[in-house]
């Protein structure tokens, strides 16, 4: 199987590459690579083998590669720990796969998150632009953006 990368950059400080790769909706892989010191290049790499990716993840560590393995919520919670300002909107997320009912109402998404509705209003700010929207008195949010929120389904 193969990853795609969809985001290329660099830290603030350019002391380390950063890339992340996307598998498929739900499972991405970010690296951080210094480049003195590490001889893979994943971040200059447009597409990977998942496994490469694993042995990577497996192996990595804090000296030269770091590798995190994850849905949405895991890789942006990792970028906004180590990047103030990190810039999203130049991550490219890819067509969200809208078919198999990929928006649902905001008390869908609160039944399947095993969520409450305050939950979620609490958090309407945090939703990734397009992934929320008011219609009337209700929500319609979709799988992308509650991932993105509150993680992968318990």
């Amino acid at each position: 199987m193969i990853a795609e990368r969809i985001y290329k950059g660099m830290n603030p400080e350019k002391t380390w590459d950063l890339a992340i790769f996307k598998v498929r909706e739900g499972l991405y892989y970010l690296t951080w690579e210094n480049p003195k010191k590490s001889f893979k290049g994943l971040a200059d790499s447009e597409s990977l083998s998942v496994e490469e990716l694993e042995i990577s993840w497996e192996n990595s560590n804090l000296n030269n590669l770091i590798v995190f393995k994850g849905d949405e919520k895991i890789i942006l919670d990792e970028l906004l720990y180590n990047m103030e300002d990190f810039p999203f909107r130049d991550v490219n997320w890819g067509d969200l796969d809208l078919s198999n009912n990929e928006i649902m109402s905001s008390t869908e998404a609160c039944e399947e998150w095993g969520i409450d509705s305050s939950t979620l209003r609490k958090r309407i700010g945090d939703f990734p632009e397009g992934t929320i929207r008011k219609i009337s008195t209700t929500y319609a949010v979709t799988k992308f953006g509650m991932r993105c929120v509150f993680g992968s389904k318990k």
